[in-house]
């Protein structure tokens, strides 16, 4: 598709010039990690159950900064990747299992790269449609990237995606409704910018816009894609040290969607992340956001007609950061999940009306990162995994007790 008239901007090639040398160290499949840290169980009252966790650490020894959950082989076995990063350089790394055989290293490349600053992000998705599960990765120093699964959990050589910059933040969706992924994304250039690269189905990408967006300009921010307003088009969903900001999703006909600024603010306050899910059941999505300032979860409702409701906060431990949803007491409710900044994994029931009860905090570790949500052992639970810069993943199995 085209893009939307007169909203293409050029921008000068100077800040968007990287010398990168990649060394990529494409290994075969390789024994489990060295676990130094022990298994540990840690368990809450939870009402009239009890819920806990099986912690498992698996040690990588660099700082671990993202994870994602998804099938990467095709087995029916929920896989685990993620990006590891120091000052020297960044490595994916792919952790297989086997229903409830535990975790292990089958997969792992590294990038060297020049001392950076800017974002760190990885996204699954289907970008060649093929069947299997591709990453979307942008680093520092590398910018955006598509490596494409061999279908049994393996990447081919980093790809680059044209109009290369410094990416803060990336989603991947099918944004314009052709059934082919796109890749929507926050970059930081001398001010930020937001856009999309539109998907052609085969493992390639044009640019569809790139828009300035001056009045949100960090380089720690996060990004997240959604329908809130029920009319179809993705809403940008921006979590800030300002506050949390919504860029309504626009249309013109022939072209490609896009967001057009200014954006609203939806919460004021530090955001360090921002997720969306149905919380109430009514059938429209919601906003989840860490309210870092506030040490709570921002809860905005989505409306009937369009719109979200003013944001309720929820207390959530000091500075929660990263966010993620699930059913963790399998009550049919979706819970929220935070980790904050003493090292807790706190979970904040929901009620089914689109509130969250009291949080329900578990030690499990220090400087925690990133956590998603998946049932990793396929027992039907919902299990967490969390990862932190001390260079471990932990997977907590979720051990409910009725």
């Amino acid at each position: 598709m085209r893009s939307p008239p007169s909203l293409l901007v050029c921008r000068p090639s100077g800040w968007r010039v990287l010398v990168v040398l990649l060394a990529p160290l494409v290994a075969a499949p390789a024994p489990p990690p060295t676990q130094t840290a022990p298994v540990v169980s840690a368990f809450a009252p939870w009402g009239t159950a009890t819920l806990g966790f099986t912690v498992e650490p698996v040690i990588l020894g660099l700082p671990v900064r993202l994870v994602e959950v998804g099938d990467l082989d095709g087995d029916s076995d929920l896989d685990l990747v993620v990006l590891a990063e120091d000052e020297q350089k960044t490595r994916t790394v792919v952790l297989r299992t086997h229903g409830g055989s535990g975790f292990a290293i089958w997969w792992e490349d590294e990038t060297r790269y020049p001392t950076s600053l800017w974002g760190l992000d990885l996204e699954l998705g289907d970008l060649d449609r093929d069947g299997d599960l591709d990453l979307t990765v942008n680093a520092p120093g590398l910018g955006l990237a598509a490596r494409f699964n061999a279908g049994d959990a393996t990447f081919d050589e980093i790809g680059n995606i044209p109009d290369q910059g410094l990416y803060v933040d990336v989603e991947v969706a099918d944004l314009d409704g052709d059934e082919a992924l796109d890749i929507a994304y926050y970059e930081l250039d001398i001010i930020g910018y937001m856009g999309a690269h539109a998907g052609h189905g085969d493992g390639t990408f044009s640019l569809a816009f790139d828009l300035p967006l001056s009045q949100i300009n960090q380089s720690d921010l996060r990004i997240a894609l959604g329908d809130v307003t029920g009319d179809g088009l993705y809403e940008l969903l921006v979590a800030t040290k300002a506050g949390l900001y919504q860029l309504l999703g626009q249309l013109v006909p022939g072209f490609f969607p896009y967001w057009l600024p200014p954006a609203t603010l939806l919460a004021g306050g530090a955001h360090r992340d921002v997720v969306t899910g149905d919380l109430d059941g009514d059938g429209l999505l919601d906003v989840v956001g860490a309210a870092t300032a506030a040490d709570a979860v921002s809860v905005l409702l989505g409306q009937p007609g369009g719109g979200l409701s003013s944001p309720v906060l929820y207390p959530a431990g000091p500075s929660p950061s990263a966010a993620a949803l699930g059913d963790i007491d399998a009550d049919g409710r979706l819970d929220v999940v935070v980790t904050n900044r003493r090292g807790e994994v706190s979970v904040l029931p929901g009620t089914g009306a689109g509130g969250l009860a009291a949080p329900v905090g578990f030690k499990v570790g220090r400087r925690l990162s990133d956590v998603a949500t998946g049932d990793l052992d396929s027992d039907g639970d919902i299990d967490l995994v969390v990862t932190d810069l001390l260079g471990t993943v932990l997977i907590l199995r979720n051990q409910i007790i009725p």
